[in-house]
C-alpha cells in the first residue's frame, strides 16, 4: 500500500512539474509575442509618419517654394509664355 502512495505522489509531482514547465514556456512565448506586437506597432507608426513626410515634401506648394528659394525660379509673366502647337499632322 505504501508503494502505491509513493507512486501516486511521484505521478502527482511529475504532473505538477510538467504543468509548471509548460506554463513557463507559455509565459515566455506570450512575452515574446508582446514584444513583437510592440515592434510592429512602432514600425506602423514610423511608416505612417514617413508617408506623411513624403506627402508633405512632394506637395506642389513645397516644390514651388523650394524652386523659388534655392533655384531662384519664378512664375513667368504672361508675355514670357510661348505656346507651341504640338498637333499631329
Amino acid at each position: 500500500m505504501s508503494s502505491l502512495i509513493v507512486l501516486g505522489f511521484a505521478v502527482l509531482l511529475s504532473s505538477l512539474l510538467l504543468l509548471t514547465r509548460r506554463q513557463s514556456r507559455a509565459f515566455g512565448v506570450l512575452e515574446n509575442l508582446d514584444h513583437v506586437e510592440r515592434k510592429v506597432a512602432l514600425a506602423e507608426a514610423e511608416q505612417t509618419e514617413l508617408r506623411r513626410t513624403i506627402r508633405r515634401l512632394s506637395s506642389r506648394t513645397r516644390i514651388s517654394e523650394v524652386a523659388q528659394l534655392r533655384l531662384d525660379m519664378r512664375m513667368p509673366e504672361a508675355s514670357e509664355i510661348v505656346l507651341i502647337n504640338g498637333g499631329l499632322p
